[in-house]
């Protein structure tokens, strides 16, 4: 099995799992897709690409660290419940 073949399984398998999760959601598969990789994958890099410059600048203060960490446990724990209620659907 060579890496191209490999790849359009991959691929396949990918759209077949998000065909599923449009069902069980009830929208559309064009829905679901431009929901996760134009709407919500573009947010969660602007949202850690401002995390990480506010970080560089804010470090200094205690109370920054103490509120960043309780955000990235936020959103660690929202990231674990979507995808178990993800994979439970299924």
């Amino acid at each position: 099995m060579d890496y191209n073949e490999l790849g359009t399984q991959l691929c396949s398998r990918c759209i077949e799992l998000l065909h599923l999760w449009a069902d069980q959601l009830g929208v559309s598969y064009g829905a679901l897709n431009v929901g996760l990789f134009v709407v919500l994958e573009p947010a969660i890099i602007v949202f850690l690409s401002l995390m990480l410059v506010a970080s560089v600048f804010l470090m200094k203060y205690r109370w920054f660290k103490i509120a960043s960490s309780a955000v990235v446990v936020l959103v660690l724990f929202f990231c674990v419940y979507v995808t178990c209620k993800l994979l439970l659907i299924v």
